[in-house]
C-alpha cells in the first residue's frame, strides 16, 4: 500500500548520497517542472547495480519535498500500469494534503475505466457471443482483480494527466510527476512490439507538442544500458525528443574510480564517524574498490561497493578491525561480493598468487 511504499522508500532516499551530476539532475528537474511553459520529460539509464532505481527514488524524494506530487518509481510494463500507479499515488496524496480533491480524482478514473472497459466488451462480444452489456461486468471484474490489463492507448494517457495535472495544480501542488523504472518491462510484456513502440512514440510526441497535456506534468524514465541501446537502433526519434529538455543522465559516468572514497566520505560527515572512518576502511582498501568497481568486467559498480562497505562494517562491528585491502582480497576470493555476470577475474588471480606463493 502507498503509506508502506513511501515509508520504505523514505528510509531508502535518507541513506541515499547524490554525487557526480545526479544532485544538479535532481534540481534542473524540479525548475524544469515549475517552471517550463511545456510538460517536462527525460530518462536515465545504466549498467546492471548502477543506482537506476536508488537514483529514481532520490528524485522522488526531492520533488515531493518541494510541493510537487511525485508518483514514485514503479514498474512500468504498460500503459495501465502508468496510470493505475499514477492514480494511487495522487489519491495517497491529496487525502493526506488535500483531501477535498480525493472525489473529483475518483470520478476522473471512474470515467477513463468505463470507457475502457465498454470499449473492450464492445471488441469481445462476437468472439463471446454475448451482449456487450453483459461483457461490461465481467470486463470490469477482470480488471478490477489485476486478472486483465486493459489496452490503454497513448491518447487516453495524455488526457488522463491533462485532468489529473489540472486537478493538483488546483489543490495547491505545483506539479505532478510520474516516474517509471525498469522501462524494459514495457516492450517484454507487450503482446506486439511494434504496437507498443508506436504507441510509446505518440506519447512522446503528445508531450513534446504539449498541445493537449498540461505544462506543470512530468515523466521520467530509468532503463538499462541495453535497452536504451535499442531505442538508439530502432526508435532515434523516441529519445531526441525525450532528450529536448536536456534531463538525461547516465549513470555510468557517475560512478568512477573515486565514488567508494567520496561516497564513504559523506556518509562519515552525514552519519557522524568522520573521526573513525578510516579505522573502519583504510584510505588503500577504498582506493582498491574505485579501482575494481569502475571497471563493469570486475563489477557491477555501486552495487558492489555497497556490498564491501558491509562486508567492511560487519568486520569492525565485530572485531573492530580495519578493513584492509588483504581482506578485501580474501572478500572476493571467497565469493562474498557478489557479481552479477561471469567473470571469475580476479578471483582466478588470486587463486593462481596463492598456487604459486
Amino acid at each position: 500500500n502507498p503509506q508502506t511504499v513511501e515509508g520504505e522508500y523514505k528510509r531508502y532516499a535518507d541513506t541515499h548520497v547524490s554525487l557526480g551530476d545526479t544532485g544538479g539532475f535532481e534540481e534542473n528537474i524540479l525548475e524544469k517542472v515549475t517552471e517550463s511553459a511545456s510538460p517536462t520529460k527525460g530518462y536515465l539509464y545504466g549498467p546492471y547495480g548502477y543506482g537506476k532505481t536508488s537514483t529514481s527514488v532520490s528524485i522522488w524524494n526531492t520533488l515531493s519535498g518541494n510541493s510537487v506530487i511525485a508518483v514514485p518509481p514503479f514498474t512500468m510494463d504498460s500503459f495501465s500500469s502508468v496510470m493505475r500507479a499514477a492514480y494511487g499515488w495522487i489519491s495517497f496524496s491529496l487525502e493526506a494534503e488535500a483531501p477535498g480533491y480525493v472525489e473529483p480524482l475518483v470520478d476522473i478514473r471512474e470515467r477513463y475505466l468505463r470507457e475502457e472497459i465498454r470499449a473492450v466488451a464492445e471488441e469481445k462480444q462476437d468472439e463471446h457471443e454475448l451482449p456487450a452489456v453483459v461483457l461490461v461486468g465481467v470486463v470490469a471484474d477482470l480488471e478490477a482483480s489485476g486478472e486483465l490489463d486493459l489496452s490503454i492507448d497513448s491518447d487516453t494517457v495524455i488526457d488522463f494527466f491533462d485532468e489529473c495535472t489540472d486537478l493538483v495544480t488546483e489543490a495547491g501542488f505545483d506539479g505532478l510527476v510520474v516516474i517509471a523504472d525498469e522501462f524494459q518491462q514495457y516492450f517484454k510484456s507487450a503482446d506486439n512490439r511494434k504496437e507498443a513502440e508506436a504507441d510509446f512514440r505518440q506519447f512522446v510526441m503528445d508531450l513534446q507538442s504539449g498541445a493537449n497535456i498540461a505544462n506543470e506534468y512530468g515523466f521520467f524514465i530509468a532503463m538499462p544500458e541495453q535497452t536504451k541501446g535499442r531505442l538508439d537502433t530502432e526508435a532515434e526519434d523516441v529519445l531526441n525528443r525525450l532528450q529536448n529538455d536536456n534531463l538525461t543522465l547516465n549513470l555510468r559516468n557517475v560512478y568512477d574510480k573515486d565514488f567508494p572514497k567520496d561516497l564513504w566520505n559523506r556518509y562519515a560527515d552525514r552519519f557522524g564517524f568522520d573521526d573513525r572512518k578510516y579505522d573502519v576502511i583504510s584510505e588503500f582498501a577504498l582506493d582498491a574498490s574505485g579501482q575494481i568497481c569502475s571497471r563493469q568486467d570486475l563489477s557491477n559498480g555501486p552495487r558492489t561497493v555497497m556490498d564491501i562497505f558491509r562486508i567492511a562494517l560487519r568486520q569492525y562491528t565485530a572485531s573492530e578491525e580495519t578493513f584492509t585491502p588483504l581482506d578485501l582480497a580474501e572478500a572476493f576470493h571467497k565469493g562474498e561480493v557478489r557479481y552479477q555476470g561471469s567473470s571469475t577475474k580476479i578471483q582466478t588471480a588470486i587463486g593462481d598468487a596463492l598456487d604459486h606463493s
